[in-house]
């Protein structure tokens, strides 16, 4: 034993594993030994922390209700997404849900848990954010006295917003939610938008993963809160009626993403819940009255926009699109041909070049956006 021991050196965390009076009881303690010998003495753990739990064991405790600040749209403990093009209301539809939850009012159809509430917002100033409360108070036929555990903040001005840099680095800004999270016990916070809170790159996977990942979700399950970023989509997403933007990592990483729609030419909004790993997916529809949303029975008419505005895409440029996304951005003329025929192919590819969507390439069809 004493050899044995001895080829820790170094390593007492190891070397307190080891057996007193025999070797090593399974071929898997001494493997975990070997592995831990070869990294940092601040890196070992003991082997009665690393124990596995088998599904039995884990259902032989009482399972928690899953619990939402909005049911069965924003699920708490973890991260959501609100996206919505410029002007649609996704700002108004966050302060709304603020208000709201913080009282524990039914809205739009579906029940929430009485919390408190944040909107912290870069996009509008303290005016602006009192005209709102005012609105939205009055379309619940309350006044604003009422919304006493919903919490406003604007950082419209402040040079730099983020809660965290390029680096991953914590900011004081970080250090400053957390804390407000702490004193008000605040379970439901909105930030908008996600790019004026993170300065890392939206479209690069291993970024994104990691901001939504070791950023939002932890602060999240510290306070057993739900923490939605708000977001624009990009032309492609705004395109295809996905909403999507930057990285596919943004999708993966959320448990839940919710998309509203601009108004159609009647003033009808789609709210769908484009992603819910908890519950069904669901769309309601909603209009502006009085500077507040309000549920409506009338549907949404496509106002066959995209690309912020003109005309929808036709069958064979969407299916161009559909292509190229399974693709991986990009396919060439042949695999065009095979898979909408080459008839069909000049006018897909003239329309989403007019659309600046793609570009061409010595024959080769490139997706400019992801």
């Amino acid at each position: 034993m004493d050899d044995e021991s001895s080829s820790y050196e170094g390593y007492p965390e190891v070397a307190q594993l080891l057996p007193q009076d025999s070797d090593p009881s399974t071929q898997e303690q001494a493997g975990y030994l070997e592995y831990v010998a070869e990294r940092e003495p601040s890196e070992v753990r003991k082997l009665d922390k690393i124990e596995l739990m088998s599904a039995a064991e884990l259902c032989a405790m009482p399972a928690p209700e899953r619990e939402w600040a909005w049911r069965d749209w924003l699920p708490l403990g973890t991260a959501s997404l609100l996206g919505g093009p410029p002007g649609a209301g996704k700002s108004l539809l966050a302060q709304t849900i603020a208000m709201a939850v913080s009282k524990g009012l039914p809205l739009f159809g579906s029940e929430t848990q009485k919390m408190s509430t944040m909107y912290l917002t870069c996009e509008d100033d303290d005016g602006e954010l009192q005209r709102r409360t005012q609105s939205i108070a009055a379309s619940f036929g309350l006044t604003h006295h009422t919304f006493d555990n919903c919490f406003l903040r604007s950082k419209v001005g402040d040079a730099n917003p983020a809660i965290c840099d390029g680096s991953f680095r914590m900011t004081p800004n970080y250090y400053e939610l957390d804390w407000w999270m702490e004193k008000h016990q605040l379970q439901l916070v909105f930030l908008d938008v996600i790019p004026d809170f993170w300065n890392g790159n939206e479209i690069v996977r291993q970024e994104v993963n990691k901001f939504v990942k070791g950023v939002l979700v932890p602060l999240a399950v510290k306070h057993n809160a739900c923490i939605v970023g708000l977001y624009h989509p990009s032309v492609f997403g705004q395109t295809r009626g996905k909403g999507t933007s930057g990285s596919t990592a943004w999708e993966a990483s959320a448990r839940s993403r919710n998309y509203l729609t601009e108004a159609d030419k009647n003033g009808i909004r789609k709210l769908s819940g484009m992603k819910n790993n908890y519950a069904g997916l669901q769309d309601i529809y909603l209009r502006w009255v009085n500077g507040a949303l309000e549920l409506t029975e009338q549907s949404y008419t496509d106002p066959d926009l995209k690309d912020g505005g003109r005309q929808k895409l036709g069958k064979w440029a969407t299916k161009l699109l559909e292509l190229l996304d399974v693709n991986g951005g990009e396919a060439t003329t042949d695999e065009i041909n095979k898979a909408i025929g080459s008839g069909n192919k000049r006018d897909a590819i003239d329309a989403l070049t007019a659309r600046r969507l793609i570009k061409v390439d010595d024959g080769i069809v490139i997706l400019l956006e992801p």
